[in-house]
């Protein structure tokens, strides 16, 4: 997969994520408060990402991958008030599906270089070299 089309996929399971939360919402008889403001929490978390997506900071995908196993627990309570699966399927196969491409883009922040390659080209160098004196 191209590293642009990443954060759009990102991005895409984001929203459906969010509105899956929202239609789910609407059939809890209780704990619908709750389950909004834990809703707007969720989207402004998903701004903040937006906006590390936007910018291109690696801590965007883990802060979705947080995100999204966040309201993966979320659809689990869900489901226990409102034990209506098809909907919540659909959220535990969006949310799994973002975690996996959220995960999938962790980029180390630092990069470990080794010499082993670059001390042996040396001595094959300076041997070759010894061996040129030494013909002369």
């Amino acid at each position: 997969m191209e590293h642009q089309s990443k954060p759009l996929i990102v991005t895409i399971l984001l929203g459906l994520s969010m509105i899956t939360a929202l239609l789910l919402e609407t059939r809890m008889k209780t704990g619908a408060a709750i389950e909004l403001v834990i809703i707007i929490l969720g989207i402004l978390a998903g701004a903040l990402i937006l906006l590390g997506l936007w910018i291109e900071e690696p801590w965007a995908y883990q802060l979705s991958s947080i995100l999204f196993a966040l309201s993966l627990a979320n659809l689990i309570w869900i489901h226990l008030n409102t034990h209506y699966l098809l909907g919540v399927a659909f959220g535990i196969l969006v949310n799994v599906s973002g975690i996996v491409m959220s995960i999938t883009d962790f980029k180390k922040s630092y990069s470990v270089e080794t010499y082993d390659d670059d001390l042996r080209d040396l001595k094959k160098e300076l041997e070759a070299l010894k061996k040129r004196k030494k013909r002369k």
